[in-house]
Protein backbone atom coordinates (compact mmCIF):
# COMPACT_ATOMS: atom_id res chain seq x y z
CA UNK A 1 0.00 0.00 0.00
CA UNK A 2 1.18 3.46 -0.75
CA UNK A 3 -0.03 5.21 2.38
CA UNK A 4 2.38 8.12 1.79
CA UNK A 5 0.17 9.33 -1.07
CA UNK A 6 -3.09 8.68 0.73
CA UNK A 7 -4.52 11.41 3.00
CA UNK A 8 -4.96 10.88 6.73
CA UNK A 9 -8.09 8.99 7.76
CA UNK A 10 -10.88 11.30 9.04
CA UNK A 11 -11.29 11.65 12.80
CA UNK A 12 -14.50 10.17 14.21
CA UNK A 13 -16.47 12.41 16.60
CA UNK A 14 -17.40 11.06 20.02
CA UNK A 15 -21.03 11.92 19.28
CA UNK A 16 -21.30 9.13 16.68
CA UNK A 17 -23.95 6.53 17.58
CA UNK A 18 -24.62 3.38 15.55
CA UNK A 19 -26.91 0.46 16.32
CA UNK A 20 -26.45 -2.70 14.26
CA UNK A 21 -29.36 -5.11 14.07
CA UNK A 22 -28.81 -8.49 12.38
CA UNK A 23 -31.20 -11.38 11.86
CA UNK A 24 -31.99 -13.99 9.23
CA UNK A 25 -33.40 -11.28 6.93
CA UNK A 26 -30.28 -9.11 6.86
CA UNK A 27 -28.27 -6.45 8.61
CA UNK A 28 -29.50 -2.92 9.34
CA UNK A 29 -27.44 0.01 10.61
CA UNK A 30 -29.29 2.72 12.49
CA UNK A 31 -27.14 5.86 12.57
CA UNK A 32 -27.48 9.29 14.10
CA UNK A 33 -26.59 12.23 11.79
CA UNK A 34 -22.99 12.38 13.07
CA UNK A 35 -22.60 8.67 12.31
CA UNK A 36 -23.88 9.11 8.75
CA UNK A 37 -21.38 11.95 8.23
CA UNK A 38 -18.52 9.93 9.76
CA UNK A 39 -19.36 6.86 7.67
CA UNK A 40 -19.63 9.01 4.54
CA UNK A 41 -16.27 10.66 5.25
CA UNK A 42 -14.63 7.31 5.91
CA UNK A 43 -16.01 5.77 2.72
CA UNK A 44 -14.84 8.83 0.75
CA UNK A 45 -11.38 8.35 2.29
CA UNK A 46 -11.40 4.69 1.19
CA UNK A 47 -12.59 5.67 -2.28
CA UNK A 48 -9.50 7.85 -2.79
CA UNK A 49 -7.23 4.78 -2.54
CA UNK A 50 -6.54 2.45 -5.43
CA UNK A 51 -9.07 -0.39 -5.22
CA UNK A 52 -6.28 -2.96 -5.42
CA UNK A 53 -4.95 -1.66 -2.08
CA UNK A 54 -8.03 -3.06 -0.28
CA UNK A 55 -8.70 -0.23 2.13
CA UNK A 56 -11.53 -1.08 4.50
CA UNK A 57 -13.52 0.11 7.46
CA UNK A 58 -14.74 -1.95 10.40
CA UNK A 59 -17.89 -0.43 11.83
CA UNK A 60 -17.38 -1.49 15.46
CA UNK A 61 -13.64 -0.91 15.45
CA UNK A 62 -13.59 2.42 13.58
CA UNK A 63 -16.71 4.02 15.05
CA UNK A 64 -17.11 2.32 18.43
CA UNK A 65 -15.20 4.85 20.50
CA UNK A 66 -12.51 4.10 23.04
CA UNK A 67 -14.39 1.23 24.61
CA UNK A 68 -16.95 0.40 21.94
CA UNK A 69 -19.67 2.41 23.64
CA UNK A 70 -20.75 4.22 20.45
CA UNK A 71 -21.79 1.08 18.56
CA UNK A 72 -24.34 -1.41 19.84
CA UNK A 73 -25.14 -4.76 18.26
CA UNK A 74 -28.44 -6.60 18.46
CA UNK A 75 -28.37 -10.15 17.06
CA UNK A 76 -31.28 -12.51 16.61
CA UNK A 77 -31.11 -15.59 18.83
CA UNK A 78 -29.82 -17.87 16.05
CA UNK A 79 -27.00 -15.44 15.18
CA UNK A 80 -26.25 -14.84 18.84
CA UNK A 81 -25.65 -18.58 19.29
CA UNK A 82 -23.12 -18.49 16.42
CA UNK A 83 -21.25 -15.42 17.64
CA UNK A 84 -21.23 -16.42 21.30
CA UNK A 85 -20.01 -19.96 20.70
CA UNK A 86 -16.56 -21.44 20.75
CA UNK A 87 -16.06 -24.52 18.53
CA UNK A 88 -15.36 -27.78 20.38
CA UNK A 89 -12.01 -28.19 18.60
CA UNK A 90 -10.85 -24.65 19.42
CA UNK A 91 -7.63 -24.14 21.40
CA UNK A 92 -8.05 -23.59 25.16
CA UNK A 93 -7.39 -19.83 24.88
CA UNK A 94 -9.96 -19.30 22.09
CA UNK A 95 -12.54 -16.57 22.49
CA UNK A 96 -16.06 -16.35 21.09
CA UNK A 97 -16.50 -14.60 17.78
CA UNK A 98 -17.42 -10.92 17.94
CA UNK A 99 -19.83 -9.62 15.31
CA UNK A 100 -18.19 -7.06 13.02
CA UNK A 101 -19.40 -5.39 9.85
CA UNK A 102 -16.58 -4.63 7.40
CA UNK A 103 -16.74 -2.61 4.18
CA UNK A 104 -13.80 -3.13 1.81
CA UNK A 105 -13.05 -1.53 -1.53
CA UNK A 106 -11.87 -4.08 -4.10
CA UNK A 107 -11.47 -4.12 -7.87
CA UNK A 108 -14.32 -5.03 -10.25
CA UNK A 109 -12.65 -8.36 -11.03
CA UNK A 110 -12.35 -9.17 -7.33
CA UNK A 111 -16.03 -8.43 -6.74
CA UNK A 112 -16.94 -10.87 -9.50
CA UNK A 113 -14.94 -13.62 -7.74
CA UNK A 114 -17.38 -13.60 -4.85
Amino acid sequence: MNRDKHPVRPIVKKSVRIAIQADNRGVTLYCNPDAIKALSDDLAWIHKADASEHYETHIRLQFGGDEGQNVSVSLSEDLRSIFNSIPDDAPPDAQAFVFELTIMQVTDDEVRQF
